[in-house]
């Protein structure tokens, strides 16, 4: 998309700057809803006022604002929510706001105060987005947010990951457009516009790391050692990332040679392919297979995956216990990760969120890797005339009138809300109760992928098509998709 227009026609810094990301990280699609989660403070106003300025100009279809009460600061959090609803109907907006327990949750789950409240964040964002139809969602993370991450990082002993700093998009749907904009011109562009906004005093408080990190550590760094440190340290993180974006696709090839087998509760890997390789990608490849069997990465420390090289170089045969229920063991030739029974069972009922987008302008040949349920989606483009089978919509594989899709298509797994219209039916269904009324096990609906055309589940993976986009007598051109294993 060219953003000259854009550029020429708004001067403030700020706009400037957000538009070029957007564009460069190729962040919002033309015709693309956006979510955007307002706190009521000066960043997040900030962004909702960029983003209403320039969604005529970007192509945003839709904009929406989301507030969560992190029940921390009562009757001041309150005040926050009103605010927000008020700005939200000042600009013609629809707002969704609820209210958590995030102190009760972080006892619970035995996590930090700070983690705690950004799982309950993420996760009311997600399922707003996903019950409200939003493509995309935004945060007001910006460079000095990133640069304070950098840093806490670096203390905590992160390694490359942690020093690529807050990612400028995620999943393909999480986006900070601000993410290369200063506070500081933040809070000009708010003070030239007039802005109002709230304050939220948890912000001072030191008890907190990135409190600490922002209102003690950074201005002695930047008084005493470096006046343009947060620049510094956003550049490193930009080179970081890169390099974290490339090593993510060298490994990945990598993996695939030595994996061996794939279960639900179980990865095992050739121990001799896995010590062949240099230190640095033995443990990119350890904490890979780690990942992917906990579906993320938490609790596992260097400390950890050291520990497995230690034992590999060492014996043939050994087992280590890790955190999350891991058993990591050595037998022969083999390396295997597992998790316990009672791990098992609780990732069974929570896969790996995945979410991805293909097809930006129309179908074509492509293969797309589900590494989280370890599985593959092969799309194929083919004349109406090639199609032979019989065409139940049932199975894992399927196919669909071409032309008469909507694309971007989407695969993600199924989400609390959604629903479809089986083939041959008339009127919707919730995909809740197709998957009770066809006895399907309650693993393989988590597991199970749904394709999208634009917002329409076109295709429960494995088992349904949709009415939607089915081949008829005027086909010309089909898309053939199959679900396959690995």
């Amino acid at each position: 998309m060219d953003f000259s227009n854009v550029l020429k026609k708004h001067q403030p810094e700020v706009l400037q700057t957000m538009t070029e990301t957007v564009a460069a990280e190729n962040m919002i699609g033309a015709g693309e809803s956006v979510l955007v989660g307002v706190s009521g403070g000066v960043d997040s106003v900030v962004l909702l006022f960029c983003l209403v300025e320039l969604a005529e100009e970007i192509g945003i279809r839709r904009l929406g604002v989301a507030h969560l009460n992190h029940g921390i600061r009562g009757a001041a959090a309150e005040q926050d929510r009103q605010f927000v609803r008020a700005l939200a109907d000042e600009y013609g907006l629809d707002c969704y706001s609820q209210a958590v327990d995030v102190k009760h949750r972080a006892r619970r789950d035995r996590l930090s105060l700070e983690a705690a409240a950004r799982q309950a964040r993420y996760g009311f964002l997600e399922k707003t987005a996903d019950g409200e139809g939003f493509h995309k969602i935004a945060t007001a993370h910006h460079a000095d947010d990133n640069a304070e991450q950098v840093l806490m990082n670096v203390i905590r002993g992160s390694g490359p990951a942690g020093l690529a700093g807050i990612p400028p998009m995620r999943e393909d749907r999480i986006i900070r457009p601000l993410i290369r904009v200063s506070r500081a011109a933040i809070e000009a562009l708010a003070r030239e516009k007039n802005l109002s906004f709230t304050f939220d005093y948890t912000n001072d408080d030191t008890a907190f790391l990135r409190n600490r990190v922002r209102h003690r550590l950074m201005p002695l760094l930047q008084k005493e050692y470096n006046p343009n440190i947060k620049a510094g340290l956003n550049k490193m993180a930009q080179v970081f990332q890169a390099e974290e974006d490339w090593h993510k696709a060298y490994l990945s090839g990598i993996y695939e040679n030595m994996r061996l087998s794939t279960a639900d509760d179980k990865i095992v890997v050739s121990a001799p392919a896995l010590k062949k390789q240099p230190l640095a990608v033995r443990r990119r490849l350890i904490k890979k297979m780690l990942r992917n069997l906990q579906g993320h990465g938490r609790r596992i420390s260097f400390d950890h995956v050291e520990a497995v090289i230690d034992c590999l170089s060492k014996s043939r045969h050994f087992s280590l216990d890790l955190p999350g229920g891991i058993v990591m063991a050595g037998e022969e030739d083999r390396l295997t990760a597992k998790l316990s029974s009672s791990e098992s069972k609780n990732s069974s009922d929570h896969p790996p969120a995945f979410f991805y987008r293909i097809f930006d302008h129309s179908p074509k040949d492509a293969v797309l890797p589900i590494p989280e349920i370890h599985q593959r989606l092969e799309f194929s483009v083919l004349p109406a005339a090639a199609v032979e089978e019989p065409l139940t919509g049932r199975g894992d594989t399927t196919f669909f009138d071409a032309d008469s899709l909507s694309c971007p298509l989407f695969v993600r797994n199924v989400r609390p809300g959604d629903h479809f219209t089986p083939l041959g039916m008339r009127g919707t269904q919730k995909i809740k109760d197709y998957f009770i009324n066809n006895k399907i096990p309650r693993r393989q609906r988590v597991l199970c992928p749904v394709l999208l055309a634009g917002d329409v589940i076109i295709w429960l993976a494995g088992h349904r098509m949709a009415e939607d986009a089915k081949i008829t007598s005027g086909t010309r051109t089909v898309l053939k998709a199959e679900l396959v294993p690995g």
